[in-house]
């Protein structure tokens, strides 16, 4: 049936962008959206947003069916987390939550990812930003793309619903 508030990637050449006219606040904002995958073992993007070629942040299942958000300033990371845990389930749809708060004092806590409501705790790679760390999500003139990581590449093949943005 039909689910509200939703879009089918088709993992060739769509996808979704939008540009804020003003900045968010790129120290603390939260991202949230069912998914439902219907490709396995290829990178492919959820959100994306970079400024020029040297800072990004993004979202992606990455070729291991591993989720993997990564934060670059400057062309070095600042803030990584790639899960242990491997998500290989075509049929379900999953609630997909990333809070970024780098101005949080305890390094750990400063980028966390819930998925079905319960927050991941064991990654295989863990990079905590620098306290007061800007990521590019949500600045001025820079779109935010969901479903491809540069709009020729990473193309996310299945459905997203009730994507919401909160700064």
């Amino acid at each position: 049936y039909d689910v509200a508030n939703s879009c089918r990637f088709d993992g060739v050449n769509g996808y979704m962008s939008f540009t804020p006219d003003e900045h968010m606040n790129m120290d603390r904002w939260t991202f949230s959206a069912w998914v439902k995958r219907s490709k396995l073992g290829a990178v492919q993007t959820i959100f994306n947003c970079d400024n020029a070629a040297s800072d990004l942040t993004e979202l992606q299942f990455d070729a291991n069916d591993k989720l993997h958000f990564e934060n670059l300033v400057s062309n070095s990371i600042k803030g990584k987390r790639v899960t242990t845990r491997v998500f290989r389930d075509p049929s379900a749809w999953m609630h997909i939550v990333v809070v970024w708060d780098s101005g949080n004092a305890t390094a750990g806590d400063r980028i966390k990812i819930y998925i079905n409501g319960v927050q991941e705790t064991t990654f295989d790679t863990t990079d905590n930003p620098d306290q007061n760390t800007d990521s590019s999500f949500g600045e001025s003139g820079q779109a935010i793309r969901l479903g491809t990581l540069d709009e020729s590449a990473a193309f996310f093949s299945g459905y997203m619903a009730e994507v919401l943005v909160l700064d």
